[in-house]
């Protein structure tokens, strides 16, 4: 599990923005907008909310949430029988995800630590 949250709130709506993007781009991919999960579970109130939620399905399955507070979350499950031999199999496809929610960012030393 991967849990993030905005610090710089001047990013609050490309944030929003990219995550809605990847929602409906990503390739391999069920979209479930907040947006329909919230009323399938209030079933009463109608909101509109600008975050998103994704499945990424490679190597690991993951399931990514970005909320309207620039919250995020991640949770990824290995459903190989086979473990994985190096901690960047299941670290990488994490930063990827990271990578999709900011591409206008420098990556920098996050690159290497995840090379190491």
């Amino acid at each position: 599990m991967m849990r993030g949250y905005l610090i710089d709130l001047s990013w609050e709506s490309r944030l929003l923005e990219l995550a809605r993007e990847a929602s409906l781009h990503e390739r391999r991919s069920r979209l479930l907008s907040l947006q329909q999960r919230d009323l399938l579970i209030s079933g009463e109130e109608r909101y509109e909310t600008r975050g998103g939620t994704w499945a990424v399905e490679e190597n690991m399955f993951m399931r990514v949430y970005v909320n309207d507070l620039g919250q995020i979350q991640v949770n990824g499950v290995w459903p190989r029988v086979l473990l994985p031999t190096q901690a960047a199999e299941i670290t990488l496809p994490f930063f990827n995800v990271l990578k999709s929610l900011d591409r206008d960012g420098d990556p920098g030393d996050l690159t290497k630590e995840m090379s190491e």
